[in-house]
């Protein structure tokens, strides 16, 4: 639903992997601006996806939001303070806000 809405506009073009273990090769292939991470995920979880951006030249430097339903916002912060978080669930407004506040 939120690629749906955000893909309405236009103005944003959306790349949904389901599986944290292709996400790298997918970003690597689709080149994104900004990458939306849920901290659970199936096979490999949002946190070791984020350190592999960060040993990866192509992708350390893709501003990275992260999305949960699982954790408290302290617990988030404490974890991943130098990154954003949403907490899901999310509005399309929401998630434009943090594109337009990191990308301008």
């Amino acid at each position: 639903m939120l690629k749906m809405n955000l893909e309405a506009g236009g103005e944003y073009i959306i790349k949904v992997e389901n599986k944290g273990s292709e996400a790298l090769e997918t970003m690597r292939q689709f080149k994104p601006d900004m990458v939306f991470l849920d901290i659970i995920m199936p096979d490999v979880d949002g946190a070791q996806i984020m350190k592999n951006m960060k040993e990866d030249e192509e992708l350390k430097n893709i501003p990275i939001v992260f999305l949960t339903a699982l954790l408290k916002e302290n617990e988030i912060q404490n974890t991943f303070s130098k990154h954003k978080f949403l907490s899901k669930p999310v509005t399309t407004e929401e998630v434009i806000g943090y594109i337009k506040e990191t990308l301008g």
